[in-house]
């Protein structure tokens, strides 16, 4: 699978000796995914370890708020759990981003691979970089089922391989909310596309980049790109966690 979509900008020498000359300069763009998959955690778990971050709490201080409802929980083995997104959301609202970034160690799985950028994605950054006088950029990560086979001619209407993945709480696709440039790569590291599963056997094989936060939308949007895992298949159940880290890169070649 081609992944990175390499462009080359020509411009044309006039006038004088050589008129006609070209000069070739390249530009290799490029999208990685990391996708954590994590297992949720007691009440008690919760608790050990947002006291051992400094984020004083107890099972009585977590029951409030699940009772009120500011804290989703589900239930496995007959055993209430915390979906390991709804703590690190939690964390983040008290300002605490150490004990939000302990929280993502019940990991389940890990899969990194590449992305396609599709020549719609390529289009529109085009446009939008040296046409575009005013632009705010809003794009969202979704999920694939079975593994997708990414091809350039892709847009979120017409591809082949795996259907989008909609069994997880959120009502919509997942903000990319991506932090500073530096070195010719961006991601959302800090603040990763979290997405908590609702169902069983739920299959993932692969994510996409795409304008629209419609979930399961499958009219709007302009696709940037989309990757599909390079290994297996991986399986999620109800409460599971997935996490995805986006890093998006520009390079001369």
């Amino acid at each position: 699978m081609q992944i990175d979509n390499s462009r080359a900008a020509k411009t044309v020498m006039g006038g004088g000796a050589g008129a006609g000359a070209s000069i070739q300069t390249g530009k290799a763009v490029r999208t990685h995914y990391k996708m954590e998959a994590f297992t949720p955690l007691t009440l008690e778990e919760c608790v050990h370890q947002l006291n051992s971050t400094g984020v004083a709490t107890d099972v009585a201080t977590l029951n409030a708020l699940i009772h009120d409802e500011a804290l989703s929980v589900g239930r496995r083995n007959g055993i209430c759990v915390v979906p390991t997104g709804e703590i690190v959301r939690y964390c983040h609202e008290r300002g605490s981003n150490v004990a939000a970034l302990n929280f993502y160690n019940h990991l389940k799985w890990v899969e990194e691979f590449d992305n396609l950028v599709v020549n719609e994605g390529l289009d529109d950054s085009l446009d939008k970089h040296f046409k575009g006088s005013i632009y705010t950029a809003a794009w969202y990560v979704g999920l694939t089922d079975g593994t997708p086979t990414p091809a350039a001619g892709d847009t979120i209407a017409s591809h082949a391989g795996g259907a989008e993945v909609t069994a997880y709480d959120e009502l919509v696709r997942q903000t990319l909310t991506l932090g500073a440039v530096s070195g010719q790569s961006v991601d959302n590291s800090a603040s990763k596309a979290t997405f908590t599963i609702d169902t069983n056997n739920t299959v993932i094989g692969g994510a996409f980049v795409i304008t629209d936060d419609t979930k399961g939308g499958a009219v709007l949007g302009t696709l940037y790109g989309v990757g599909a895992f390079t290994a297996a298949d991986k399986t999620l159940d109800d409460d599971d966690t997935i996490a995805v880290t986006v890093t998006l890169t520009a390079a001369a070649s």
